[in-house]
């Protein structure tokens, strides 16, 4: 198992973290990604969520679904992380449309 660091804050997502998440997974088809941070379920969620919508075409409202199911609650949504939920909605757009994306259309 290799270990990458992709340090953020769940108060602040920015594309290039998460370009250079969806970079790495390009950059290894086929293997197994072991996704965790801290507490298991925002950060991490965000990250499947990310995933989601820009490789498998989910929408916004099917992967926040998602993270619910794994404990990404109203605390999460609200108090902890609410810098998540309004980015995860925006996300559609802002790939196709962020600098940082261009290389991952």
């Amino acid at each position: 198992m290799q270990y990458v660091p992709l340090p953020w804050h769940c108060w602040f997502p920015r594309d290039k973290t998460f370009a250079q998440f969806l970079t790495l997974l390009r950059k290894n088809p086929g293997k197994k990604v072991f996704v965790h941070c801290r507490l298991g379920d925002d950060r991490t969620g965000m990250m499947i969520a990310i995933y989601r919508m820009a490789k498998e075409g989910w929408s916004a409202e099917k992967a926040e679904k998602e993270m619910e199911k794994f404990g990404f609650t109203f605390a999460h949504r609200r108090v902890i992380c609410p810098g998540l939920l309004s980015y995860e909605h925006k996300f559609p757009q802002r790939f196709k449309s962020s600098p940082e994306f261009r290389h991952l259309r």
